[in-house]
């Protein structure tokens, strides 16, 4: 459901969670690291936590249709993994 963009939510997938969001929550319950991984066609590398927030804040800002282009080049997945 993820995989497309539209102003209103669709199908199962109500609330979109950002990495800010989760982060702040994990900080919350007791997590004391948050890592971020990038992962493309079997390539996976962990990325700085700045700087998947970052990109996540640039997309978030463009425009719809931008969005659902360069959203799925830039970051086809981020993993974001709360350590306790």
């Amino acid at each position: 459901m993820s995989r497309w963009f539209s102003t209103t939510p669709q199908g199962f997938h109500l609330c979109e969670w950002s990495y800010a969001n989760l982060v702040h929550m994990g900080g919350q319950c007791g997590y004391r690291r948050c890592e971020a991984t990038w992962n493309a066609r079997g390539i996976c590398v962990r990325w700085p936590l700045g700087l998947a927030l970052a990109v996540e804040s640039a997309v978030a800002r463009m425009p719809l249709g931008w969005r659902r282009t360069l959203g799925h080049k830039l970051v086809p997945m981020v993993t974001l993994a709360l350590v306790k």
